[in-house]
């Protein structure tokens, strides 16, 4: 066999072998160039192993950075996954020119309903308003928990305005939702404060404007959307 300076190069490559019981086995085949004195290449070493167990921890590894950016409670993303995103987001719209809109929503009297019902109840309805507001949204858009009863949405290609009506109609979807918690009926208002990038001159100034018209919209008696020129109240 006549060994050329390209084909004696060290090299990796997957390759299939049927086991004598007729199942495919998948192997990283290892080509190591063998020199003499002169540092010719004069053959090669191949070295066979197996790959079952490193595609496995591959996509163990996988999963397990999916599990990293979701909340174990709600299944949505949790608050790392929420600042990667609005941080990508940030620079989409520095870069492209893409607007995007940030909402602070927080659950009316969520601590009412875990004195007087227990945690799993809170729980469940956490679950359940994630849930609804999830599918309430487009594919494109972003929900995730920032903690305790208060979500996080990063909505794409909405100036504050449009924001205010994604966010008048997650009310509504809230409103909808209704839970029997041990014989109790549980109605849900959500209190949202929003901000676009108007004025931003980051996406921690979008999180801080969204978080405090989060809390003037408390102070101003819950269930509405506050927004930078808009009251938002809920039908």
């Amino acid at each position: 066999m006549l060994l050329t300076q390209q084909s004696c190069q060290a090299h990796d490559c997957k390759a299939w072998f049927r086991h004598k019981d007729g199942r495919q086995i998948p192997a990283i085949v290892r080509t190591t160039p063998c020199l003499n004195a002169d540092g010719d290449c004069v053959g090669m070493v191949e070295v066979f192993s197996d790959y079952a167990l490193k595609k496995a921890l591959l996509e163990r590894a996988g999963e397990l950075e999916s599990l990293a950016y979701l909340d174990a409670l709600t299944g949505i993303g949790n608050r790392r996954y929420a600042q990667r995103v609005l941080e990508q987001s940030w620079q989409n719209w520095r870069r492209r020119g893409r607007q995007f809109g940030v909402a602070f929503l927080d659950l009316d009297y969520f601590k009412q309903i875990n004195d007087q019902l227990g945690h799993e109840a809170g729980d469940e309805v956490l679950r359940t308003v994630a849930r609804a507001l999830s599918e309430s949204l487009r594919a494109v858009d972003f929900l995730g928990r920032w903690g305790g009863d208060e979500l996080v949405a990063v909505v794409q290609d909405v100036d504050a305005t449009e924001l205010c009506g994604v966010m008048d109609r997650c009310l509504k979807t809230c409103h909808s939702t209704t839970l029997m918690v041990k014989g109790t009926r549980i109605r849900l208002s959500l209190s949202i404060g929003i901000a676009g990038i108007e004025g931003a001159e980051s996406a921690g100034d979008m999180l801080a404007l969204a978080d405090a018209r989060l809390y003037e919209a408390k102070r101003a008696g819950r269930d509405r959307v506050v927004g930078p020129a808009s009251f938002c109240q809920a039908a």
